[in-house]
């Protein structure tokens, strides 16, 4: 009768779902790993495993279906195999969970002002972002993590932007700087309508600076596919004031162009958009 209670009992435990497995973290040394509780339950309802069905199924926290290539397995102490299996420090694991559960990577949500003027902690925070997303990704892929990880390198590079071209509005070709414009300068007694039939506002020339009595500066982005030069001139000759403004290097400056020459140059990159656009 003891016997047939004590089976009856054991089969009842089989039954109740487990909420709680030990499991083993993989190790690079030949030590004795610490153990890991994992909460299976929370892993089944957490929000920010929405729509991770590799890694429900990979933990069992779905029904399976006999079709799916990967168990989870116990070693002869009852501990799961699995991050040992997939290679998952406890680190990593702590780093993972942290996320998790508190929807958010530690330190990543500072102020990104903050964070860029703080490079090791930058670079601490993106290696600890490549390290969770690499855990994810042995896991079978968690898509609220990967959208994370796209939004905080996405406010990275919109602040990079802000700080090198939002504000960037050089006038002339000395202040271009980081050499983003092709320049052109329209001085009298030049053929006006010439000037602006072959550099348009279509072709995303806009007049930048107005120099009174000698010439308009126009610039337009580059496209990556236009020549290394500083200035696009007119046949007009430029006055000796003038040629002390742009000079950003000793040599002299290059030789005028024939309209044919500034009209082929004004093609390329007509499909750039430009930043600014100044009223002489």
């Amino acid at each position: 009768m003891t016997t047939q209670n004590n089976e009856t009992q054991t089969e009842v435990i089989e039954d109740t779902p487990i909420r709680y497995i030990r499991a083993i973290p993989f190790y690079h040394l030949p030590v004795i790993p610490p153990i890991i509780i994992i909460d299976l339950e929370f892993l089944k309802t957490c929000p920010q495993l929405e729509d991770a069905t590799i890694f429900k199924k990979l933990f069992g926290l779905v029904v399976d279906d006999e079709k799916f290539c990967y168990k989870l397995n116990y070693d002869e102490n009852h501990n799961a195999t699995i991050l040992k299996d997939f290679h998952i420090t406890m680190e990593d694991w702590n780093n993972f969970i942290f996320f998790l559960r508190q929807s958010y990577i530690s330190d990543a949500n500072l102020n990104i002002d903050y964070l860029m003027n703080d490079t090791n902690l930058l670079s601490r925070i993106l290696d600890r972002l490549n390290h969770i997303m690499e855990t994810c990704l042995k896991l079978g892929g968690i898509p609220k993590f990967e959208e994370y990880y796209k939004n905080f390198q996405q406010k990275i590079d919109h602040h990079c932007y802000l700080k090198n071209f939002a504000e960037y509005n050089p006038v002339n070709p000395r202040e271009d700087k980081f050499n983003q414009y092709i320049w052109a300068c329209y001085a009298p007694p030049a053929n006006q309508y010439l000037f602006h039939t072959t550099y348009k506002p279509t072709k995303g020339w806009s007049a930048t600076q107005y120099m009174q009595g000698r010439c308009t500066w126009y610039r337009k982005l580059k496209n990556g596919n236009e020549s290394d030069i500083d200035a696009v001139y007119t046949e007009s000759e430029i006055g000796d004031d003038t040629e002390q403004i742009v000079a950003d290097t000793d040599s002299d400056m290059p030789e005028l162009e024939s309209d044919s020459e500034m009209n082929d140059d004004s093609d390329n990159g007509s499909n750039t958009n430009y930043d600014y656009t100044l009223a002489m």
